[in-house]
C-alpha cells in the first residue's frame, strides 16, 4: 500500500484512528499522513507516533472571507480551469457545503447560519475552492498518496479531495455504516459506491442460492441513528430549547476564552452563529406544534392504496452530496402527486431532525394537497413502508428497508447502491412516471404473492451481499460513541482486513466510476 492520507475529524476521532493506523502500518508499512481541517485536529493527532505528517488547511478554510467576492472574468476562468482539470462540476462542491450553498436547500431554509454562510458569494467560493484544490493536489503529488481515507463526505475539502483522487487515480476509502444495524464497510467514492458489494450481489442473483435466505433479519436502525432521533424528539420541548440555549452560551464563552488564552493567533474556526443557533432551537418546538396540527391518523390511509415518501433532512450529505444531480424534494412530491391514479394516496412522513428547518407554512401547504396525507413523525417508518404499495425516496435508508422487504421502490437518486435490485426503479424520465406508477400498482394487484416472494428473495440476497463485505462492530458503536472508549481490537483487525482486501481487489484507479445497473422509470 502506498502512502495514506486520512481526514482528522470528530466522528470516530483518535480513539479509533490511532489503533487502526497502528495496525495498518504493521500490516502494510504504509506512510500515514493526516489532513487536519483545523488547529484543534492538529493538536489531537500531533502527539501520536503513528502519524508521519500533518497537513493543515485551516488557513484556507478560515480566510474564506478574504477572497474577492466578485463573479468576474477571473472567477469564470478559474471555474473553467477547475472543471476541465477534474472533470467535475464546481457547483457540486458549493451545494455540498452547508455554508457555501445557502439558497440551494429549499426545505432547509431555516438551518442555522455561520459566518461564512453570511458572507458567501459565488465569486468568493470559486476562488476559495480553486486555492483549496491547488493545495491538496500539490500535497498528493509530493507525497505520492495512494489511498485517501475519510469517515464523512459532507465537507467541501472532502469533496474536492475525492475529485483530485479520481484525477490522480488515488483509491478512495470511506468508512461508514452499511445502513444495516451495526455493520460498517469501506465505500469507494463520495456517493457511497461499492463495486465489490454489487459484484457479489450479481453473482448470488445468477446462482441458485436458496438456503437460509429467509433467516436474515431486515435492516435495523443502528444505535447512532436512534440517539439522533431521540435527541430530536427532546428538542420539541420549549424547556429543552431553553436548556440547550444556556449550554450554547456557555460553550461560546469557553471558545472565546480558549482563543484568548490557549489558541491566540490560530485561525478562527467557522462556527454557527450563536443567535442563529438559539433561534433555531426555539423554532423546533414551534414548528413541531404546527406539524401536529396537520398530521392525519394512520386510519385515514391504512385502508387505501398509498405510495410512501419519507422526507429527508436538508441541508445534509444524504441529499446534497449523494444526489448532486437532483435533490429537490419539493419537486419530487409535486411529480408524484401529479402522477398518481385517483384511488391512490401519497403518504408523507417528516424526519424528526428536520423539524425547525422547513419553510414557514410548509406542513400546511402539504396538508392542502388533495391526495396527500401526513403521517405523524412518531409513526414507525418501516411499518408504513411495508404496508405501502410503492415506496418513493431520494437516497433514504427507507429505500433499502422497503426493497429488502419486497416492496417496489421508486428512487430519484442515481447513485444508491440498492438501485441494483430489480424492483428498485430509478426515475430518469419524469414524463413516463405516470406509466411507471400505473405498471407497478397493476403488477402488484395481478400477482401479489408470487411477485412478493421473488422481491423478498432478491432483498435477502442483497442483505447477504452487504453483510459479507461489512464488519459487524457489535457494541463498538462507531457513530456517536463515547470519545474516551476505544473500539475492541477485534473490530480494528476486521476493519483493517476489509480495507486491505478492498485494495487488493479491483482498484478504483483501474476503472472509471460506473453507473449503477438500475432499472429506469421507462421500463417496469
Amino acid at each position: 500500500m502506498r502512502a495514506v492520507l486520512f481526514v482528522a475529524e470528530n466522528l470516530y476521532g483518535p480513539r479509533f484512528w490511532v489503533p487502526f493506523f497502528t495496525k495498518l502500518k504493521a500490516e502494510t508499512g504504509a506512510m500515514i499522513y493526516c489532513l487536519a481541517p483545523s488547529f484543534a485536529h492538529v493538536n489531537d493527532y500531533r502527539k501520536y507516533d503513528v502519524v508521519d505528517g500533518i497537513f493543515a488547511i485551516d488557513d484556507i478554510l478560515a480566510n474564506y472571507g478574504d477572497f474577492n467576492p466578485d463573479f468576474d472574468d477571473e472567477a469564470a476562468n478559474l471555474a473553467r480551469d477547475f472543471e476541465e482539470r477534474y472533470g467535475a462540476n464546481l457547483i457540486d462542491v458549493v451545494q455540498g457545503d452547508r455554508h457555501l450553498g445557502r439558497g440551494m436547500y429549499y426545505l432547509g431554509h431555516h438551518h442555522p447560519k455561520s459566518r461564512n454562510s453570511k458572507r458567501s458569494s459565488f465569486g468568493r467560493s470559486i476562488r476559495y475552492i480553486h486555492r483549496l484544490a491547488e493545495r491538496l493536489d500539490t500535497f498528493c503529488a509530493k507525497h505520492d498518496i495512494g489511498t485517501f481515507i475519510t469517515s464523512g463526505v459532507g465537507a467541501d475539502f472532502t469533496k474536492v479531495m475525492c475529485m483530485i483522487a479520481r484525477k490522480r487515480e488515488i483509491d478512495i476509502r470511506i468508512l461508514f455504516s452499511s445502513r444495516s444495524g451495526q455493520y460498517f464497510t469501506w465505500y469507494e467514492d463520495e456517493y457511497f459506491g461499492h463495486s465489490k458489494l454489487l459484484a457479489r450481489f450479481e453473482n448470488l442473483r445468477k446462482s441458485s442460492v436458496k438456503d437460509r435466505l429467509q433467516d436474515l433479519p431486515p435492516p435495523s436502525v443502528n444505535q447512532g441513528d436512534l440517539e439522533v432521533w431521540q435527541r430530536a424528539l427532546r428538542l420539541t420541548r420549549y424547556s429543552h430549547a431553553l436548556k440547550r440555549s444556556i449550554g450554547l452560551m456557555i460553550s461560546e464563552v469557553r471558545y472565546f476564552l480558549a482563543r484568548q488564552l490557549k489558541y491566540r493567533g490560530q485561525p478562527r474556526f467557522n462556527r454557527y452563529l450563536l443567535s442563529d443557533n438559539i433561534r433555531h432551537l426555539f423554532r423546533i418546538p414551534r414548528q413541531w406544534r404546527d406539524l401536529e396540527r396537520w398530521v392525519d391518523s394512520d386510519e385515514t390511509f391504512h385502508n387505501h392504496q398509498y405510495v410512501f415518501y419519507a422526507l429527508q433532512v436538508e441541508p445534509e450529505t444524504s441529499t446534497t452530496v449523494l444526489a448532486p444531480e437532483f435533490n429537490n424534494q419539493i419537486a419530487i412530491i409535486d411529480l408524484i402527486v401529479k402522477s398518481l391514479p385517483a384511488d391512490v394516496l401519497l403518504v408523507i412522513k417528516e424526519h424528526m431532525p428536520a423539524v425547525g428547518r422547513r419553510p414557514d407554512d410548509f406542513y400546511e401547504w402539504m396538508s392542502e394537497i388533495p391526495n396527500v396525507r401526513l403521517a405523524h413523525p412518531k409513526s414507525d417508518a418501516p411499518t408504513l413502508a411495508r404496508n405501502a404499495s410503492v415506496v418513493a425516496t431520494l437516497t433514504g435508508t427507507i429505500g433499502i428497508e422497503a426493497a429488502t422487504a419486497g416492496v417496489p421502490v421508486l428512487t430519484f437518486g442515481r447513485h444508491n447502491l440498492y438501485n441494483a435490485m430489480s424492483h428498485v426503479h430509478l426515475v430518469e424520465n419524469v414524463f413516463s412516471l405516470r406509466q411507471t406508477l400505473r405498471a407497478l400498482l397493476d403488477g402488484i394487484a395481478e400477482a401479489p404473492e408470487r411477485e412478493l416472494t421473488a422481491r423478498r428473495r432478491e432483498g435477502q440476497l442483497f442483505l447477504r451481499s452487504l453483510q459479507e463485505v461489512s464488519c459487524d462492530v457489535g457494541e463498538d458503536v462507531m457513530l456517536h460513541g463515547d470519545p474516551n472508549v476505544a473500539p475492541s481490537s477485534q473490530t480494528v483487525e476486521e476493519l483493517c482486513a476489509l480495507l486491505i482486501a478492498a485494495d487488493s481487489g479491483a482498484s478504483s484507479r483501474s476503472a472509471k466510476r460506473r453507473t449503477l445497473p438500475a432499472k429506469t422509470d421507462g421500463v417496469a
